[in-house]
């Protein structure tokens, strides 16, 4: 089968979106299927990877964003599309490659993968009032219908991110929007690992543990949907309640300036961002809690990884991770940063060695080839639907 992954916001820095996308075109390739993707750059350009081909569409730089960009032109696209001919689109964007798709005659199957909340964005940026949010979520509505019009099947990894569709399945035009399917995400059980904290050269690149003081740890963007203020106010009230505790914050962005400021007398360490996964991997391994503060999360793979690592995560009541932290791998709080300084105050005083077991244990139930096996099974059900194109 050849198949098309689309994406914006595709980004050397882009966290969770890339790490999905390309555990996902690995697992296809291993499959035994031809697969390419296509994303935004500053130039127009074509190269082989040892798992796919990838072209890059030249796209605007989004201001604010910290180099994300958008791919606009639509008949850039659809030449592509009719270049590579591909038997099903995996298509990980609701916003200009959506509307791109959408109007493109004569397309293959197409499943959208919706990896955010396109509500949470947008009232992200806009001031908060019971009449706004309603405004928003009837612009988002309308957006989101028009940007899946005519997909052939909608994934999404949680609970949390498919409850953004249920007002859209309740509208006269619901038939217009196909009907989610439940499909988690995965990690990668083997980098991390609890060994990750054995790995002496990895260990030798971080700031080294204090005797006694307990470390914290968030890994992620430093932007306001993640609420990174949040993990920094949480451990300074931990540290006021005179428990000798640190925070590591690996992740940059735009809050970086405002948080460092906020951050100044506080046992806080800010690695910047960190390519190397084997450095994150033993960074969340050697830490005793990890911080996941968002409540707009529609999955969490910072979080999983954390358990994977054999690391208990807090995390916020609300959102994605919830729905993946249970008793014992991690606890949840309530939003901001004292439920969240609860939450750690709670695993710090627990039993930290039967913590770190449920973590890595609830972490296995996620490996990335159940993930891989539903799309691919998903993918053969939409292809199935166009006998005369597969046969073509």
């Amino acid at each position: 089968m050849k198949i098309l992954q689309l994406a914006n916001f595709y980004h050397p820095r882009s966290g969770g979106l890339r790490t999905a996308i390309d555990a996902l075109a690995q697992g296809y390739t291993a499959a035994g299927h031809d697969v390419s993707l296509v994303v935004p750059g500053a130039a127009r350009d074509l190269r082989r990877t040892d798992d796919r081909t990838v072209v890059t569409l030249r796209g605007p730089r989004l201001p604010r964003s910290g180099g994300y960009r958008t791919i606009l032109g639509q008949r850039a696209v659809h030449e592509v599309v009719r270049r590579l001919d591909p038997d099903v689109i995996e298509l990980s964007d609701k916003t200009t490659l959506a509307r791109a798709v959408a109007v493109m005659p004569d397309r293959p199957p197409v499943v959208v993968f919706s990896h955010e909340r396109l509500d949470r964005v947008v009232a992200q940026h806009v001031p908060g009032s019971s009449s706004t949010a309603g405004r928003v979520a009837s612009l988002t509505d309308r957006w989101t219908r028009r940007a899946l019009h005519g997909a052939d099947a909608l994934v999404c990894a949680s609970q949390f991110a498919s409850s953004e569709f249920d007002r859209l399945a309740a509208t006269p035009s619901a038939r217009r929007v196909p009907a989610v399917r439940l499909i988690p995400l995965g990690v990668d059980l083997e980098r991390f690992t609890p060994a990750a904290r054995s790995d002496t050269a990895a260990l030798a690149q971080l700031p080294p543990r204090r005797p006694g003081v307990a470390r914290c740890v968030y890994v992620g963007r430093l932007s306001p949907e993640k609420h990174p203020g949040d993990a920094l106010d949480a451990v300074q009230r931990v540290h006021e309640t005179r428990r000798h505790v640190e925070l590591v914050i690996a992740g940059d962005g735009p809050l970086r300036p405002e948080l460092e400021r906020a951050a100044a007398g506080s046992p806080v360490t800010f690695l910047g961002h960190v390519v190397d996964r084997r450095v994150i991997a033993s960074l969340i391994a050697d830490a005793d809690v990890a911080i996941a503060p968002s409540p707009n999360e529609t999955f969490g793979l910072a979080a999983l990884e954390a358990m994977a690592a054999g690391t208990p995560v807090v995390a916020v009541a609300g959102g994605a991770v919830a729905e993946i932290v249970v008793p014992g791998a991690g606890a949840i709080g309530h939003s901001g940063a004292n439920g969240l300084a609860a939450a750690c105050v709670q695993l710090l005083d627990g039993d930290r060695a039967r913590h770190r077991a449920a973590a890595r244990a609830r972490a296995e139930e996620f490996p990335w080839t159940r993930t891989i096996d539903s799309m691919l099974a998903l993918f053969r059900e939409v292809a199935a639907a166009r006998p005369a194109r597969l046969a073509s």
